[in-house]
C-alpha cells in the first residue's frame, strides 16, 4: 500500500498593510487649561552677597601666592541670608587640571566663611539657598 501524499492547498496572498492613518484622525485634540509660571527671580540679597565675596579677593590671593599660573575656583556653597552665614562648600578648580591642597581649601573656605556676610533678606522668609560663584585668582 502507498501512502497518499497529504492535498496541499495553495496559500492565498495577503492583501497589502493599509496606510496609517494621519494623527488628526486616530485622536481628537484636547483642550488643555492655560498654565502661567512666574519668571524665577533671583533673592535680593544675591547682588550684595556677589560684592562682599569680592571685597575679600585679597585675602584670597594669599591662599593661592605660589601657584605657578592663574586660573579660577568655582565655588558653591549653601548660604543662609537671615543669619549670613555660609556652609556646605564645595570647591572645584576650572580649566586648571589640578586639585586644591588641603591648606589652600582650609584658607579659602577660612575666607570665605568669616566674617558672615552682611545680607538683607527680603520681608518673607528667604530659605537657605544654594550659590555658586566664579572666582579668578
Amino acid at each position: 500500500m502507498k501512502p497518499t501524499p497529504a492535498e496541499v492547498k495553495p496559500k492565498k496572498p495577503e492583501p497589502p498593510a493599509s496606510k496609517p492613518k494621519a494623527f488628526s484622525e486616530r485622536m481628537k485634540r484636547q483642550q488643555r487649561g492655560n498654565y502661567q509660571n512666574e519668571a524665577q527671580t533671583s533673592p535680593s540679597w544675591l547682588d550684595d552677597f556677589r560684592l562682599q565675596v569680592a571685597a575679600r579677593s585679597p585675602r584670597l590671593a594669599w591662599c593661592f601666592s605660589g601657584t605657578e599660573r592663574p586660573g579660577a575656583l568655582r565655588w558653591m556653597a549653601a548660604v543662609n541670608a537671615a543669619s549670613g552665614s555660609v556652609s556646605d562648600h564645595a570647591l572645584e578648580l576650572v580649566g586648571t587640571g589640578s586639585e586644591l591642597s588641603g591648606k589652600q581649601r582650609d584658607c579659602v573656605q577660612g575666607v570665605l566663611s568669616s566674617p558672615g556676610y552682611r545680607l538683607k533678606p527680603e520681608q518673607k522668609q528667604d530659605l537657605p539657598g544654594r550659590v555658586s560663584i566664579v572666582i579668578e585668582f
